[in-house]
């Protein structure tokens, strides 16, 4: 199963026309525009209207300028070498370069548990009507693990504690934990670890 962590510049319309569009021209609107109206040349009436044509070429701009500025493009609008490691992830792309770049500070294997649980999401806790005041105790323990740090540390730590209790159901019950969202962080966690094995990332 792919990975859905956002998708913002997740773009699946005649991919290889624009990049043929953008070749040899630097990346500017004009170069923007035509790949836009490239990669929607053959739309057909039934399948899109001039409304959902307009706001796909939209979204494809938003997207090549996104990935320029993030490195995955050149002035060519072709692929550079991080932008070939970033395509082998299927997130988003600020996540790919986020998780590329983590391996300079030494701090792959915390980004990629962080990125895991962002895709769980809210999801990850529950908090019971009946058991409500216990549900809170439990989830302001892991902030004050983390103090201010923010989310996704507490996030980490989380996983880190399931982690260390063996991955165990009955922890996710006494913190009051979603055991399928857990799981579903874990597979996620090990896809990304694969494919940093892949694109030989040092973690």
């Amino acid at each position: 199963a792919r990975i859905a962590l956002g998708g913002v510049a997740t773009v699946p319309w005649r991919a290889k026309t624009a990049e043929g569009a953008l070749a040899g021209q630097r990346l500017d609107t004009a170069t923007m525009q035509a790949a836009a109206d490239a990669a929607f040349s053959e739309a057909q009436p039934h399948q899109y209207n001039a409304f959902k044509i307009a706001l796909g070429k939209q979204t494809l701009i938003r997207a090549l300028e996104q990935l320029y500025a993030l490195g995955a493009l050149n002035e060519k609008g072709e692929l550079t070498k991080l932008g070939f490691k970033m395509a082998e992830f299927p997130t988003d792309p600020q996540l790919a370069k986020t998780i590329l770049s983590a391996e300079r500070y030494g701090c792959v294997e915390e980004l990629l548990t962080i990125c895991a649980m962002l895709d769980a999401g809210a999801a990850v806790f529950y908090r019971p009507p009946q058991r409500g005041v216990h549900a809170d105790a439990a989830h302001k323990a892991f902030m004050r693990g983390i103090g201010s740090h923010g989310d996704h540390l507490m996030l980490k730590l989380v996983y880190e504690q399931w982690r260390e209790a063996g991955y165990a159901r009955q922890w996710c019950r006494e913190n009051f934990i979603q055991d399928k969202a857990m799981n579903r962080a874990r597979d996620v966690r090990d896809q990304l670890d694969a494919l940093c094995e892949r694109v030989e990332v040092t973690k």
